[in-house]
């Protein structure tokens, strides 16, 4: 019985938490360059999939996702960024929509003529640090699953 109303405990703890502003990973990481011929210096963005580039932002508008952005320049060019952005896509890019069926993500494919991904994409997905790595953070209904199989196994 123990066992049943920490089951429930947990669950309410999870269940009820409190509302705060989307967080998401951003990249703040500059490069100065100075061109060899005007000696003019210039500051770009430089963002990469090294984590230890990356830093926390809260969203300030409750219509932004955090946002990740792969785009192909050349063969040997890929520019990445990550940040706080409303979504949007192009009519002819291929979308990859799991909002409506409960997931947290949308996605647009940039296409090439004959239909064929550019390796260009931009990704927008709704629950806090979600535009990381490739890493799948379980979900509270997961957690809740595996809780009640623990409590079913050494309950009965």
């Amino acid at each position: 019985m123990q066992v049943l109303a920490l089951f429930l405990f947990l669950t309410v703890c999870l269940s009820v938490t409190p509302s705060t502003a989307l967080q998401c990973y951003t990249c703040q990481k500059t490069v100065k360059t100075v061109d060899r011929f005007t000696k003019e210096e210039t500051e770009t963005l430089q963002c990469t999939e090294d984590p230890a580039d990356w830093t926390v932002e809260t969203c300030s508008d409750e219509r932004e996702f955090c946002r990740k952005g792969k785009g192909v320049i050349s063969y040997s060019n890929v520019k990445y960024d990550r940040g706080c952005a409303i979504p949007e896509g192009s009519v002819e890019d291929s979308v990859e929509d799991t909002l409506d069926s409960g997931g947290n993500s949308i996605c647009w494919y940039s296409l090439r003529k004959g239909g064929y991904r550019t390796g260009s994409v931009s990704c927008f997905c709704n629950t806090d640090l979600c535009n990381g790595g490739g890493m799948q953070v379980a979900s509270y209904s997961m957690i809740i699953m595996f809780m009640l199989l623990v409590v079913l196994k050494y309950n009965v």
